[in-house]
């Protein structure tokens, strides 16, 4: 169904046209809501929604909500997926507080994702800071 919008390039998956194009903006509610269904109804692998507490995921996670509500879909379609990045000097309380009052019926699953020095240095060794990312970060 959603084939010809993706570009496969090894194990990447990339988006080549917008699902939807749309100037109702009150339309794009209900807009998302249909495609949550349509891919849970295509789909038999598990699925997951990223949950990083900003607009966008947040918007998602609320429609899934009205889905869930409206009979749609249930809580167990869709695994939600937090990460938790630690230590944290300073956690991240909206993503919390929005979390807990807009989206308490939703099993939020917090995965916390240690960085400490040995992830890192691990990065720089992974070749993600080095070599053609350095010349991409003008290094």
């Amino acid at each position: 169904m959603f084939d010809s919008y993706f570009k496969r390039d090894g194990d990447k998956c990339i988006l080549t046209k917008p699902f939807i194009e749309t100037d109702d903006i009150y339309g794009v509610r209900s807009t998302v809501q249909d495609y949550l269904c349509k891919i849970r109804e295509t789909r038999s692998e598990e699925l997951a929604i990223t949950y990083s507490g900003g607009i966008d995921s947040s918007f998602l996670l609320l429609c899934y909500q009205d889905c869930i509500k409206q009979g749609r879909l249930s809580r167990d379609d869709y695994e939600i997926i937090s990460f938790d990045f630690l230590p944290q000097d300073q956690p991240d309380k909206i993503k919390y507080w929005f979390a807990e009052t807009y989206l308490s019926s939703l099993n939020i699953n917090y995965v916390p994702l240690i960085l400490d020095s040995k992830f890192i240095i691990n990065l720089f060794l992974s070749g993600i800071f080095n070599g053609s990312g350095l010349n991409y970060l003008g290094k």
